[in-house]
């Protein structure tokens, strides 16, 4: 009966270690599990950071969404109020060259002509600057565009 016990004995204590073993193994599973987790979520929250920062290059309203919702975000906010300035002064100037075309008379039609190749041509560089700006966030440059580093500093958001 003694012997019985103690084989009983020897087997309890070596489920014991096993099961500790297997709590051990689980632990460090549960532990990798909740690295890759954070892991992951670093990776999403760095990824809609990154999406919400290159939404500032949108024609003429990408800037309104950084500046709602990423007010914190100096590299955001830099590129945001980069993106409004260049916005605000492109509707400006084909808002005027616009109004400037209806009021010339019909007969002034070289420089109607001319206007629409301007408003075509202030287009075209309002899109190369939002192609710009957009690959300085892609490449994770804080740079202004020449001549508007002190409108952004005027700006307080």
């Amino acid at each position: 009966m003694k012997d019985f016990l103690t084989k009983i004995r020897k087997r309890l204590y070596d489920y014991r270690d096993t099961a500790a073993i297997y709590l051990n193994i689980a632990l460090d599973y549960s532990q990798q599990a909740q690295e890759k987790i954070q892991y992951y979520r670093d990776i999403i929250h760095s990824r809609s950071d990154y999406i919400i920062s290159i939404s500032t290059y949108l024609p003429f309203i990408g800037w309104i969404l950084p500046m709602a919702k990423r007010k914190d975000d100096g590299f955001t906010m830099f590129h945001a109020k980069q993106g409004f300035i260049i916005a605000l002064f492109f509707v400006v100037v084909l808002t005027g060259l616009s109004f400037l075309m209806v009021f010339l008379p019909t007969t002034a039609r070289a420089f109607k002509l001319a206007l629409v190749i301007l408003i075509y041509l202030a287009e075209i560089f309002y899109f190369f600057l939002c192609v710009r700006g957009t690959i300085f966030i892609r490449d994770n440059k804080r740079e202004a565009f020449p001549y508007l580093s002190k409108y952004i500093d005027m700006l307080d958001f």
